[in-house]
């Protein structure tokens, strides 16, 4: 009797190593995924700090929670929170001086990016404490965009508590500086 090679155990072999190396490419682009979307926080917390007036010192990165999409898909609109840490010396320097603090915080840092024009911070004010949020900006805000990815509770407790200041730059664009919780917020609807 002649011995035939059995053949089963070699597709199997084929199918294993066919899957194992499909499984290691895509754990190399998960990998790949997660760096450009560091960068691209990185990139994008840059953008937003450019923007902000350059009395107030940041810490950390951007937190953000946007929503785009269509209404009656025919304008364009968009709506979100955009938050990051400010430093304990800003926090401080804002306590000690209060409203002073904010007369001359009144245009963004030099951006060298010609895209991006200089934003100009008006009509600073001391926030007031509130009964009900209902009627707030970042409520409407907050019910359009989401609540991930953003400190929803500081934020709140801090403008509801009138521990800050705020302006309004043109339309729905809302800026929050609440030291108590060492926060610069932008919340927004086009």
């Amino acid at each position: 009797m002649q011995f035939i090679p059995f053949r089963k155990p070699k597709i199997f072999m084929m199918v294993c190593f066919l899957l194992f190396g499909t499984l290691i490419c895509l754990i190399i682009l998960w990998q790949e995924q997660k760096e450009k979307a560091a960068r691209a926080n990185i990139e994008m917390s840059d953008r937003f700090i450019a923007g902000l007036p350059s009395a107030i010192e940041t810490d950390g990165l951007l937190m953000r929670n946007v929503k785009t999409g269509f209404i009656h898909s025919l304008i364009l609109d968009s709506c979100g929170v955009n938050a990051i840490r400010i430093t304990d010396a800003t926090a401080a320097r804002i306590k000690v001086e209060g409203l002073a603090f904010f007369h001359n915080v009144t245009r963004s840092r030099s951006n060298p990016d010609p895209r991006h024009r200089t934003v100009f911070y008006r009509n600073w004010r001391e926030m007031r404490p509130m009964k009900s949020l209902a009627e707030a900006l970042i409520m409407a805000v907050l019910d359009c965009g989401g609540r991930s990815n953003i400190p929803v509770e500081s934020i709140l407790n801090g403008i509801k508590e009138g521990n800050g200041y705020a302006a309004g730059i043109s339309g729905y664009n809302q800026y929050y500086v609440l030291p108590d919780q060492k926060l610069f917020v932008q919340a927004f609807i086009d």
